[in-house]
């Protein structure tokens, strides 16, 4: 009996021992696996819950992504697509020998919610290359392609998105992923069939840590409502929160005083408060609840929670000058030329930060250089309206020598 044992003990300790990385969005979403066997192959499987299409690509962006997508046949078996993304226009069908679609290995542990299954392997060098801190996104929708059987199919655009981290696909992955189903040029369909049995290799999975559900958006997309969609009302809202709200509300403050008497004041506060501070606020909110984390990685992020913050102080010297005006003052007080000049640069920043954003969209997605024109050409003409207004008008203030200008309005 204790020789039996014993043999069993070291052909167990003899048997071949490999490795396989894992990383779980902690939602039941997305699980991914990965691996890389003696000759830089690396393999993978995805498990979603979507029940249209799934996809991870590579990078932490879609512009210049290499993606793979999976999908349900007609036959009930997987369509599996490599993808060339410019962006978040439609992928390019881009297929390759050097990737190929998989039988899932049996060591990858199966879970419950997943609708879409696939597995692929691909070379680590060439194209994007792989390393063992490469991070990659995914990508997932409701909506099936409009030809199920075509690894070319078009597709709609996904509802939910997010970044894989800490997913080492160098890791050494076992030898019973090397069985592969024989698709011309790395992409098509299989049909559904009986599970591999598992093999005899002592397999380990390595995970990237807690499960991380810091990585996608704190929202999923509504139905036929697209992040493109997102990022353009996030940019309509800041375009009106900072360019037509501040002209309007300073052009006001500085040269219609005399005119409006004490309603300069009041439209003042409505298009400095009311439209620039609650559309700032809308217009940040949107774009959190919807866009996957990491935040602030970016000039335009970072400019931009600047420029909010700075807003919010602004807001804080403008009522501690409104508390402490003082109409019968013979001088301007430090805190309304510190009001004056920080609105100015707040402003400036705002209006470069818009260009930025612009910027930023036009890598992902296709913009015309109109939008470009158009925003600088705005621009100027709310500087003339200013130069204008300065030299027809005259900055105006409220002092003890205007102060019968407003003693008589209501």
């Amino acid at each position: 009996m204790l020789p039996a044992l014993a043999l069993a003990a070291l052909a167990a300790f003899a048997a071949p021992v490999a490795a396989l990385a894992r990383y779980c969005d902690g939602t039941n979403s997305i699980c991914v696996t990965a691996g890389t066997d003696l000759s830089g192959i690396a393999y993978f499987t995805v498990q979603c819950a979507a029940t249209g299409w799934c996809a991870i690509g590579t990078g932490s962006r879609m512009a210049g992504s290499s993606m793979y997508m999976g999908w349900k046949n007609s036959t009930g078996g997987m369509t599996f697509s490599a993808r060339q993304s410019g962006g978040h226009s439609m992928p390019s069908y881009s297929p390759s020998s050097d990737i190929a679609q998989i039988t899932t290995p049996p060591e990858v542990p199966a879970v419950p919610w997943a609708a879409l299954t696939y597995s692929f392997k691909r070379p680590l060098a060439g194209g994007v290359t792989l390393s063992a801190t490469s991070r990659f996104i995914y990508a997932w929708s409701s909506s099936a392609p409009s030809d199920p059987d075509s690894p070319s199919s078009s597709f709609s655009e996904h509802r939910s998105y997010g970044y894989i981290t800490n997913l080492d696909v160098t890791t050494s992955a076992p030898p019973s992923v090397l069985p592969v189903v024989n698709v011309p040029g790395g992409n098509g369909t299989n049909s559904a069939g009986t599970p591999t049995p598992p093999s005899q290799t002592n397999i380990t999975i390595v995970t990237g840590g807690s499960p991380d559900t810091q990585s996608r958006p704190i929202l999923t997309l509504p139905e036929n409502i697209s992040y493109d969609m997102i990022l353009r009302a996030h940019g309509i809202i800041l375009v009106v929160a900072w360019l037509v709200c501040p002209a309007a509300g300073i052009f006001i403050a500085r040269y219609l005083k005399f005119a409006l008497g004490v309603w300069w004041f009041r439209l003042h506060v409505f298009f400095l408060f009311v439209g620039t501070g609650l559309l700032t606020i809308a217009g940040i909110v949107l774009i959190y609840l919807y866009k996957a984390p990491p935040h602030l990685e970016n000039p335009h992020e970072i400019l931009g929670f600047t420029v909010g913050i700075a807003m919010l102080l602004q807001i804080i010297l403008g009522v501690v000058s409104d508390r402490l005006f003082d109409p019968k003052r013979t001088s301007t007080p430090i805190q309304d030329i510190l009001h004056w000049w920080m609105g100015r640069i707040v402003v400036v920043l705002a209006i470069v930060n818009l260009f930025l954003g612009l910027n930023l969209y036009g890598q992902d997605y296709p913009l015309d250089k109109g939008y470009l024109i158009a925003l600088g050409v705005v621009v100027g003409v709310i500087a003339l309206a200013f130069v204008a207004g300065q030299f027809l008008i005259g900055q105006q203030h409220h002092d003890a020598s205007t102060d019968d200008k407003f003693s008589k309005q209501p």
